[in-house]
């Protein structure tokens, strides 16, 4: 959780209103910013690109007389995609997002289905994870290609619903259902997970200070690096009101973020995201799976001879390259989908990553598998033993 202070939420209200938009463009710009940097090849990048999210807009817009009063959850996601270009006035990148954001006002009832009906390319709140390149804030770079930019994060200003003003005429459902005994209060908002790896929520709270919040998807951002975006966008928001609308460019609000780490799970690009390899079916369906977790600069075959040797009931599979806990994560969904055993092993070296991608499986709700670790990469036959025992071992602790 980051707050910016009521002193600190008056200055970005007036500095945003400054231009004539509203605080949440401000968050949408913020996050525009830290899209591109993510997705630029090297620091200070002058390259304009392509990025886009998702917004949530209130689903009370509408023109249906009542609807700021219905109750139960309306709100909706929308993609949103804009031009970050380094060289533009930053004044010009506000007024774009909050140009495009009125321009979502007439889609807050349009369904994920009629979004990818219209551009070709299904938005159902996850894309897919196994794609060339992987990462929470790549999402909004810009593809080479006629497709628009991957959508992965979702961006939500929580707005104080207007309550009917006082002295004002009354509602006449409000005396149908007082003499029904119902009382209906007004709608508040309710957290929920989403089902985009990253989701970053803004609210006010009592005292009048921006509070900001995440979800995000634990197989895909460790919460270290969850906290270390959502301090960059409050880091954002703080330093943005000291830029002269009328100077400023672009490139000068990215110089805030100069010298700050970008989060691990966005400093791809990651090469061919990794597949499993069957190296040996199970003996029965519902046996369960063991995934060798390949070391780093392992050869391909390292686990061949393991397959040979081990004699096993459940299938070994292994990937077909070495890969860090997300992409190993990403690569195993099936087989977490099948909800059957598993169990992780390797050779020395890749035991680090087999104990994260237990900690996130575990983190994330299912059982968190064990891990066995014996032998070297060196695929010889005391290796493949001692390797082969661990196993042994492994799966009579957990039957």
């Amino acid at each position: 959780v980051e707050r910016l202070n009521p002193t600190e939420a008056l200055r970005l209200r007036g500095w945003a209103a400054a231009r004539g938009v509203a605080e949440s463009t401000a968050l949408h710009a913020a996050w525009a910013l830290q899209l591109h940097r993510a997705a630029s090849p090297a620091p200070g990048t002058a390259e304009p690109r392509t990025v886009a999210f998702g917004v949530s807009v209130s689903g009370r817009g509408i023109a249906l007389e009542g609807a700021d009063r219905l109750p139960g959850p309306l709100a909706n996601p929308l993609p949103l995609s804009v031009d970050v270009d380094p060289a533009a006035p930053l004044a010009r990148l506000l007024t774009d997002l909050r140009d495009r954001a009125l321009g979502l006002a007439a889609y807050e009832w349009i369904s994920a289905g009629q979004i990818g009906e219209w551009t070709g390319r299904e938005w159902t709140g996850r894309e897919d994870m196994h794609r060339e390149e992987t990462g929470v804030l790549e999402t909004g770079r810009a593809e080479t290609g006629p497709q628009p930019p991957q959508i992965e994060s979702l961006i939500t200003f929580d707005r104080v619903l207007a309550r009917p003003a006082l002295g004002g005429p009354a509602d006449p459902l409000d005396g149908e259902l007082a003499e029904a005994d119902v009382r209906v209060s007004p709608p508040e908002p309710v957290e929920a997970y989403t089902g985009l790896p990253f989701a970053l929520t803004a609210r006010h709270d009592r005292a009048g200070g921006l509070v900001l919040t995440a979800d995000s998807d634990r197989a895909r951002l460790a919460d270290a690096e969850a906290a270390r975006i959502l301090a960059q966008t409050a880091l954002l928001l703080r330093e943005l009101p000291e830029a002269d609308l009328h100077r400023a460019t672009v490139a000068d609000a990215l110089t805030l973020l100069d010298g700050l780490p970008l989060p691990r799970a966005v400093a791809g690009p990651y090469g061919a995201a990794p597949r499993l390899v069957t190296l040996r079916p199970a003996a029965y369906p519902g046996a369960g799976t063991v995934l060798l977790v390949p070391p780093p600069d392992a050869p391909p075959d390292c686990y061949a001879p393991v397959a040979r040797a081990h004699r096993g009931l459940q299938a070994l599979v292994t990937l077909d390259a070495p890969a860090d806990a997300a992409a190993a994560l990403a690569a195993l969904r099936p087989v977490l989908a099948a909800g059957e055993p598993l169990l992780l092993g390797c050779f020395s070296g890749g035991g680090a990553v087999a104990y994260e991608v237990a900690e996130r499986i575990g983190a994330h709700g299912w059982r968190a598998p064990l891990v066995s670790i014996g032998g070297t990469a060196d695929g010889g036959p005391a290796s493949v033993r001692d390797l082969s025992r661990a196993l042994w071992a492994a799966t009579r602790q957990d039957s």
